[in-house]
């Protein structure tokens, strides 16, 4: 059902026409109980009375999937505008009807009525599972100055999920990081593979929550500024793995 708050862009037919023709690529975003965001990467291919078709989705994080029927966000990017609409993955394994150029497996999702202006997360993410490993050490903040902080306690040894130009996310031992708080500041150095040189960012603490059956939480962090035009440099330098990452990823589609 279309709210007060959507802005209908053009006829839903129409602009599924453009998408479709363009086998453009999409975002799945679906936000989970505990308020951590799954993505997932599709082609949109095709639509019917009530269903748009879509081939298999390639998850930004191996250990999270959209469960079946749930609402969630599709965000596309055309015409150099970007656009969104509620949906849900109705069916998995489905096949595309008739003669078309792709006979993968895919999924159906329901069919949008209304498509408004994107609000998307402005960073991509990419899994980097396997790199090595992360140290994190507590920032206090210092009086220094509003981005000055004084590095204070243990290095904590953890592993790194994902990652973008904005911040990360990463698994820690659940005793080690038993006093980190949501809103607390965190010193991180690590590296990332390809890229010369290591990373030593600050970031805030976005959100933690722990590890099913296992001794670890997984913490979220946002990158913020500590050493002027440090940030800026490092984040760029991060964009430009995450693309190379994104091209990989789209070649093993093919």
């Amino acid at each position: 059902m279309m709210t007060d708050t959507q802005i209908v862009i053009e006829p839903v037919e129409q602009f599924l026409e453009s998408v479709c023709a363009r086998e453009s690529a999409a975002e799945l975003h679906f936000e989970r109980a505990d308020g951590e965001l799954v993505v997932a990467r599709v082609r949109l291919l095709m639509f019917s009375d009530s269903e748009l078709l879509a081939d298999r989705p390639v998850y930004t994080d191996n250990g999270s999937k959209i469960p079946t029927g749930e609402t969630l966000k599709v965000h596309i990017s055309i015409r150099g505008n970007r656009y969104e609409f509620e949906s849900a993955i109705e069916s998995e394994f489905r096949r595309a009807p008739g003669h078309t150029p792709w006979a993968g497996p895919g999924i159906a999702l329901r069919k949008p009525e209304a498509v408004a202006p994107s609000q998307r997360r402005a960073s991509v993410r990419v899994s980097v599972l396997g790199c090595d490993p992360i140290h994190v050490i507590s920032a206090r903040p210092c009086s220094s100055g509003a981005s000055a902080c004084s590095l204070e306690g243990p290095v904590y040894l953890g592993w790194m999920v994902d990652v973008s130009a904005g911040g990360l996310s990463m698994v820690l031992d659940r005793q080690a990081a038993k006093l980190v708080r949501r809103g607390d500041r965190l010193f991180m150095t690590f590296c990332l593979p390809g890229v010369e040189g290591t990373f030593n960012l600050l970031g805030s603490v976005r959100h933690l929550r722990e590890v099913a059956e296992g001794e670890s939480i997984r913490l979220a962090a946002a990158f913020r500024s500590w050493d002027g035009g440090h940030l800026r440099t490092d984040q760029q330098r991060i964009a430009r793995f995450v693309a190379e990452r994104e091209r990989t990823m789209l070649k093993r589609r093919r």
